[in-house]
């Protein structure tokens, strides 16, 4: 993936990953001669790993096979040379046997997976009925409020800590 491309994905800018790359922060990344790309297994494994899991969700990758499987039934035998055909099936066989291996894995419960869950402000602003103003202010001055990541220019909370933060008495 490019730059760009990761930056749309993310919802950051260009610049915002640039100077991660340059100070060592964010997803890795490939020098191919000039240009910077990213593997998208990098980007769901950062992901994973700032909002709290150890792994990214396998959801992904299903979403992933089930529009590999539906472009490969789109093939057209009489246009594509058989060891194309051949190559196509054994790659979707290989990757069904590895998600259905990595379902079959004991895996973490759903609460912990969604504890990492990240929340926008607006997100916990309408689960805090409080204003955004008000999370502002409390990130501001480090006096109140559940404790928040900021990625890039954006503000996330994890799901986890919102909710441990309002079962504490105040």
């Amino acid at each position: 993936m490019t730059a760009a491309e990761v930056a749309s994905l993310l919802g950051l800018s260009v610049h915002t990953l640039s100077y991660w790359r340059q100070s060592g922060q964010g997803p890795r990344t490939i020098k191919a001669g000039a240009r910077t790309l990213y593997r998208r297994a990098d980007v769901e494994q950062w992901l994973a790993e700032v909002d709290g899991r150890g792994e990214p969700s396998p959801a992904g990758a299903a979403d992933w096979f089930k529009k590999a499987v539906e472009t490969a039934d789109r093939i057209e035998a009489a246009h594509t040379s058989p060891w194309k055909l051949a190559s196509t099936y054994a790659l979707l066989a290989i990757a069904e046997a590895l998600l259905t291996q990595r379902t079959q894995e004991p895996t973490r419960t759903t609460a912990i997976t969604n504890d990492g869950e990240l929340l926008t402000v607006a997100d916990v602003a309408a689960i805090t009925r409080l204003s955004a103003g008000t999370l502002r202010y409390w990130r501001h001055t480090g006096s109140g409020g559940p404790p928040s990541v900021k990625l890039g220019r954006r503000v996330m909370y994890r799901r986890g800590d919102v909710e441990k933060w309002l079962k504490e008495p105040q």
